[in-house]
């Protein structure tokens, strides 16, 4: 067994106390001082991250519950695509909604991950208002360019997903992964190749992994997916009783013109408020 004044010098190294004694003399009495007064500034250093825990959880669920909305009118055809490929029933449609779902959550926890390894390893992360300003700029540009691609392409997604066929491109890259309808792993894979493509969500993704925490930033995105998914559990829910209607095609085709303007003018003002923030600053 170590003696007691060795085992005190590694507990003032591990929790950072500095302070010398104020005598000579090291018994078990100083020992066990140091051990209750390291253990209150763990404990109170470990409080300090729980409870920014619990707040990020607020925030990232008013954000999911924000935006939810236009996330879920913009990649509405894609969903709609499946729930429309035969006949299903309400258990069908939410679970399609939850696998679509959780493609996208997937996406999320891997591009926090390594944006959250990225700025550990540069330790110089960018500064607030750069950041937010860059993110605002690059979301508007990358949701005008989809847009009008939709809008002059058949078979494009609003989400920036370009499907020919049974073929749906994976965003950015020449390669296409081919979805066969009413198969339970085809709404996985549209939420994840979906979430792949720059919008919203990635952005507030972006914002949630400058966290210092791991885990404070994985509660804020359970809490965003949690807020924005209940637009499109919900739509899911509504659309499950028209399933039967006969104008399967047109309505898709509705939608999805809707969800490519809303996409296109939402764009357009993320690029105005990004030049005018950055004139501003």
């Amino acid at each position: 067994m170590p003696h007691p004044r060795r085992r005190a010098q590694g507990i003032q190294r591990k929790c950072g106390c500095h302070e010398g004694p104020r005598s000579r003399r090291f018994g078990a009495g100083r020992l066990l001082v140091l051990l209750v007064h390291c253990g209150h500034r763990r404990s109170f250093s470990d409080l300090s991250g729980v409870v920014e825990m619990f707040e990020s959880i607020p925030a990232g669920l008013l954000l999911g519950l924000s935006s939810g909305i236009q996330c879920t009118v913009v990649c509405l055809p894609v969903l709609l695509t499946q729930l429309m490929s035969k006949k299903r029933t309400t258990t069908d449609a939410l679970k399609v909604s939850f696998l679509f779902s959780l493609g996208r959550l997937l996406v999320y926890f891997a591009t926090s991950y390594v944006l959250f390894i990225s700025s550990r390893a540069i330790e110089r992360p960018l500064p607030e208002p750069l950041s937010r300003v860059s993110s605002t700029l690059l979301l508007g540009a990358v949701m005008v360019y989809y847009s009008q691609g939709a809008l002059r392409r058949k078979g494009a997604s609003s989400c920036g997903v370009h499907s020919e066929g049974k073929h749906v491109y994976i965003p950015f890259t020449p390669y296409a992964v081919e979805i066969r309808q009413g198969r339970n792993g085809a709404p996985l894979v549209l939420g994840v190749i979906s979430s792949l493509s720059l919008c919203l969500p990635i952005v507030a993704v972006l914002s949630f992994s400058g966290s210092s925490d791991l885990l404070t930033a994985s509660a804020a995105i359970i809490a965003f997916w949690v807020g924005s998914s209940i637009y499109s559990i919900g739509v899911s829910l509504a659309f499950a009783g028209a399933l039967h209607m006969k104008t399967r095609g047109p309505l898709v085709q509705r939608i999805g013109f809707i969800g490519v303007l809303s996409s296109g003018l939402l764009g357009v003002a993320y690029l105005t408020m990004g030049l005018s923030s950055l004139f501003v600053t």
